[in-house]
């Protein structure tokens, strides 16, 4: 099957709520420069603001965002 695509921000793993799938993809890219679809604050390397905006956004797409 196909994923759940979405325009949730937070949901890198596209199923459609934020959760372990897209902390597992932000853990998988820590420390990478030049930062992917998880440099959430475009600084240029997935790292701690990055998690900490996941974090505060868990379960986020289900909620519409």
């Amino acid at each position: 099957p196909e994923p759940v695509t979405t325009a949730c921000r937070w949901g890198l793993a596209r199923s459609g709520v934020v959760g372990s799938g897209d902390l597992t993809i932000l853990l998988a890219t820590w420390g990478e420069s030049p930062a992917g679809p998880a440099d959430f604050d475009c600084d240029g390397i997935t790292g701690s603001s990055d998690l900490a905006e996941l974090l505060a956004n868990w379960n986020a797409c289900d909620r519409g965002r």
